[in-house]
C-alpha cells in the first residue's frame, strides 16, 4: 500500500497499486460524521488486504460509526478476499466504532456476487450493512441512523 493524501492527510486518503494508480479513495465528512471509501478498477488480493486495513485506519482515526462503501468502480470478482475479510477484517472492524456500513454495488455483476458471497459469510460483525441499488439510497439510510452520542442525549 503506497497511501498519498495530495489534500487534507486527515480528511482525504488515496491508496495506490504498486504501478502508483489510486484504486481506493478515503474520506471523511465531519459534517455527516461519515467515512466514504470508492474502489476503482480490478484488485487482488494485495489491494484488498491493504485495502481494507487502510479503511481501519481511517474508521479509528475518525472514530467513525458510519461508513459508506460505493463498490461502483470495481471491475471484475474479488472474492479471493473474502476468507481473509472474515477470519481478519471483520474482526478487528468489529472493534472499531464502526455500527453502519452502507455500501452501493454499481452494475459488475461478478463484483456484486463477490460482496455477496462476503456478507453471506458475515454473521460475526458487530455493524448493520445495507446493501443499496443507487447511490442516495445508502446516503440517505445512513442519514437515518442514530450515532451514540445521539442516542445518549
Amino acid at each position: 500500500m503506497k497511501p498519498q493524501s495530495p489534500q487534507n492527510p486527515k480528511t482525504h486518503l488515496e491508496v495506490l497499486n504498486k504501478l502508483d494508480s489510486v484504486y481506493l479513495t478515503l474520506d471523511y465528512s465531519p459534517a455527516e460524521k461519515t467515512v466514504t471509501y470508492r474502489w476503482r478498477g480490478f484488485i487482488r488480493l494485495p489491494e484488498i488486504k491493504d485495502g481494507f486495513r487502510a479503511i481501519l485506519d481511517f474508521l479509528n482515526l475518525h472514530q467513525c460509526e458510519k461508513m459508506f462503501g460505493d463498490h461502483s468502480g470495481i471491475v471484475g470478482p474479488w472474492n479471493e478476499g473474502n476468507d481473509w475479510l472474515v477470519s481478519s477484517w471483520v474482526p478487528e472492524a468489529s472493534k472499531t466504532p464502526l455500527k453502519y456500513w452502507a455500501v452501493y454495488t454499481g452494475d459488475d455483476l461478478f463484483s456484486n456476487i463477490s460482496l455477496e458471497l462476503f456478507l453471506t459469510s458475515n454473521s460475526k460483525s458487530s455493524y448493520l450493512v445495507k446493501i443499496s441499488d443507487t447511490l442516495n439510497e445508502g446516503i440517505a439510510w445512513l442519514k437515518t441512523t442514530k450515532t451514540t452520542k445521539q442516542l445518549n442525549k
